[in-house]
């Protein structure tokens, strides 16, 4: 799975943020609301970055007890294969 590209996404998100914010802190008593948004982007950005961490986690699990499967039926099919030699 590649992380370049979310990488990119969220460095570019972040950039954006902060040109946001810069903006915010100046138009802030004009336009209130401009200075929670950023806020909430990059919250949005942590949950996301949290979310995915626990999907990751749980793909890794998944694909070990995949192979942990993989090697069981391997050897099962092994000693099938060794007792119809017999």
């Amino acid at each position: 799975m590649s992380e370049v590209p979310l990488l990119d996404a969220k460095t570019s998100l972040k950039k954006i943020v902060s040109t946001v914010v810069n903006i915010s802190s100046i138009n802030s008593d004009i336009i209130p609301k401009l200075r929670a948004q950023p806020e909430h982007i990059l919250s949005s950005i942590e949950t996301f970055e949290n979310a995915k961490g626990g999907l990751i986690s749980t793909i890794e699990s998944n694909n070990e007890k995949i192979n942990g499967l993989k090697k069981i039926a391997g050897y099962i099919i092994a000693n099938m294969v060794d007792r119809n030699k017999r």
